[in-house]
């Protein structure tokens, strides 16, 4: 019978609850309807980042709905009425919330003075206001940090740009002067002296590193020796590929009036003879046509150095 009796005023209790916060259970269920709708549009979730801010201030507006609603259905407003929701509220802002400062800022100050104006509790300005600057404080050291963070990524980048172009024009200096096997050849084996352990006589290495030779037998393979008058006026006026990128030969040396190059090198040609005849044979029609273009080309000063 007891038993009965203490039923019976447990459910009427739970009614009673029920009954006084029907409001703040329809706005629960309102939230939860709208989180389920954001919850099915995950799959285009690209285009609902784009609405990181839409999205937080939807989100703090639901709560504090929630909030609002808690507070004018619970019967009485006490001086602590519901406090801990909107501290709750007033730092996630600043934690959770993806929000630039001056929004997190006037969300933040909004949602506390808000409390205050309900309430007309005077009494909860200061551990607000304290709430709201740990919210600013730790907002401000985020962004700081993550300003730091984006200045030291970007230097990486602009170094790691630099360092790939200057090693790329680097191979090409070396490339515009040795053929390919060669330039590989001697880039190797320099990469692997620097790279020897302290002591094992690296400097000496590095010294004589142009006395070695870097030797391969080729056969098959034509010479032009040319001596022309005014070559070095002719050659200053137009582009090494103009004189023997279209014939497969390779320039080896310019002295003076001489010009030297060769067919069959660096990879085998099997025309070589005939490239140097023709090569030859441009030559004689350059020379009598004069000179036909205006670009400097520097090869011949890096030729001169290693010479």
């Amino acid at each position: 019978m007891y038993g009965c009796v203490l039923r019976r005023c447990d459910l009427a209790v739970w009614f009673q609850s029920v009954a006084v916060h029907v409001g703040a259970l329809a706005a629960l269920c309102v939230a939860l309807c709208l989180s389920a709708a954001l919850l099915a549009g995950l799959p285009w979730l690209a285009v609902v980042r784009r609405c990181g801010g839409a999205l937080a201030l939807f989100v703090w507006g639901t709560l504090y709905v929630v909030a609002v609603v808690f507070v004018f259905t619970g019967g009485p407003v006490s001086t602590w009425e519901q406090v801990a929701f909107f501290l709750f509220l007033s730092l996630s802002v600043y934690t959770v919330l993806p929000l630039s400062l001056a929004w997190a800022l006037m969300v933040g100050v909004g949602t506390s003075l808000s409390h205050i104006v309900i309430i007309s509790l005077v009494a909860n300005v200061l551990l607000l206001a304290c709430v709201n600057c740990v919210g600013i404080f730790h907002l401000w050291m985020t962004e700081q940090d993550r300003r730091i963070s984006n200045h030291k990524r970007e230097q990486f980048s602009a170094i790691r740009s630099q360092k790939t172009i200057r090693k790329y024009q680097q191979e090409q200096l070396l490339l515009s002067v040795l053929p390919r096997y060669i330039a590989m050849e001697l880039k190797t084996e320099v990469i692997n002296k620097l790279f020897k352990p302290t002591g094992e006589g690296t400097g000496e290495s590095i010294r004589h590193n142009f006395h070695s030779l870097y030797i391969r037998r080729h056969n098959d393979v034509s010479i032009l020796y040319a001596d022309i008058v005014g070559f070095t006026k002719l050659a200053s006026s137009c582009t090494p590929e103009e004189l023997v990128a279209n014939n497969g030969c390779l320039r080896i040396k310019i002295l003076g009036d001489c010009y030297y190059c060769v067919s069959g090198l660096p990879d085998p040609i099997p025309t070589h003879a005939r490239n140097c005849v023709q090569m030859g044979l441009d030559m004689c029609t350059a020379i009598r046509s004069g000179p036909f273009s205006l670009r400097d080309w520097y090869l011949e000063c890096y030729n001169n150095v290693l010479e």
